[in-house]
């Protein structure tokens, strides 16, 4: 049963990829626009609707510069936001710590891998940019350093609506593909910014 439900969340990521990057999603942008009215400022947007030829094009929109000023920008102590999201800070994180996220717990061990050097951060502290759909989905590393060293940990793309999050076959925070920027900063030590992809159904 574990598989067979794998593969259905697998294969009903994949399709809506697949939809989402078609010519014909362009008209789903106006009723994504409506459901979420008042959530959605147009006006930060950098391009015009019209020239969003798919809806994911529109779903990674950038936005004009002037839009998101960054605070303190010549202050290296103080790290910015990375998102556009729902923020969660922990001031500490040991290997047997556990988490919530939407429903779900995951270690932090599990979530960085093997590669990404997980003992070295252990003692370190956690913060969570959670995006929602009518969120600006581009985000932006927090700290001012040097990009030591990528890390790519291939996995699926389920996606994070209920279903999956709260399935017992299968654990979006570990499964998911992931790719972790390691980052040296004179301010906080290493740093590491870890991007969790998924579909949104």
């Amino acid at each position: 049963p574990y598989a067979g439900v794998k593969d259905i969340l697998k294969n009903l990521s994949e399709k809506q990829g697949k939809k989402m990057n078609s010519p014909e999603s362009a008209k789903d942008i106006p009723k994504f626009l409506e459901l979420f009215a008042g959530q959605i400022n147009m006006d930060e947007t950098k391009d015009p609707i019209e020239s969003f030829k798919t809806f994911n094009e529109f779903f990674i929109r950038q936005l004009k510069p002037s839009a998101r000023p960054i605070a303190h920008i010549d202050d290296g102590s103080i790290a910015t936001c990375a998102a556009d999201c729902r923020l969660m800070a922990y001031s500490s994180v040991d290997e047997s710590t556990r988490f919530w996220i939407k429903g779900r717990k995951f270690s932090i061990e599990g979530l960085l891998g093997a590669d990404a050097h997980y003992n070295a951060f252990k003692n370190g502290s956690l913060v969570i940019f959670r995006l929602a759909p009518q969120d600006y989905h581009r985000f932006h590393v927090p700290v001012s350093g040097t990009v030591e060293k990528f890390v790519e940990i291939p996995g699926c793309l389920y996606t994070v609506n209920p279903i999956a999050v709260n399935s017992k076959y299968c654990n979006v925070f570990t499964e998911n593909k992931r790719v972790i920027s390691i980052i040296s900063t004179p301010e906080f030590g290493k740093v590491r910014l870890l991007s969790l992809f998924c579909c949104i159904l």
